[in-house]
């Protein structure tokens, strides 16, 4: 009888298929969490440039606003002028898109839309939704008085909280 210092075909062709389902596996379960931290970093950046822009109009006593280009998923920081200021853009993360942009119930799907900003630093209230892993979309609501935010994850959760603030 011969001794077998080898693996055969068939017990590589086994390794490999067992091998690739773990990795796919592994993959798939893999993307959903960084899918969401990147959702949620997009949110902490939005929540800190509102509340950069009302520091900001607040120290300099200039109204600001803040431009959504739709199109592009860029939140830019500008005076009411159209000039820039010396805040950040923000960009919508590869993958996921903006598809809404609401300054108090009002729905703005145009390709450049302001939320204006008093020199007090007070806005109106404003939500925007996210489109995002399989087609799942999140809304993000914005108190304009104090800039607190809420996710949310359904449309009527967010007239809800429009009818709530809509005298503020």
């Amino acid at each position: 009888m011969i001794k077998r210092c080898a693996f055969t075909l068939l017990e590589m062709t086994v390794t490999v298929t067992i091998l690739a389902v773990v990795v796919s596996l592994v993959a798939v379960n893999y993307r959903e969490p960084v899918n969401r931290a990147r959702l949620e970093n997009f949110f902490e950046q939005i929540d800190l440039l509102d509340q950069q822009i009302r520091h900001w109009t607040k120290t300099n006593n200039i109204p600001a606003r803040i431009s959504v280009d739709l199109d592009r998923g860029i939140f830019a920081p500008e005076k009411e002028n159209g000039s820039k200021i010396p805040l950040p853009e923000v960009k919508v993360p590869n993958g996921m898109k903006l598809k809404e942009l609401r300054i108090m119930g009002e729905n703005r799907f145009g390709s450049d839309t302001k939320i204006s900003f008093t020199s007090q630093g007070i806005a109106p209230c404003w939500a925007y939704s996210i489109v995002h892993s399989g087609n799942r979309e999140q809304y993000r609501f914005i108190v304009g008085a104090t800039g607190q935010s809420v996710t949310i994850t359904n449309e009527d959760e967010l007239k809800r909280l429009e009818r709530v603030y809509e005298n503020e």
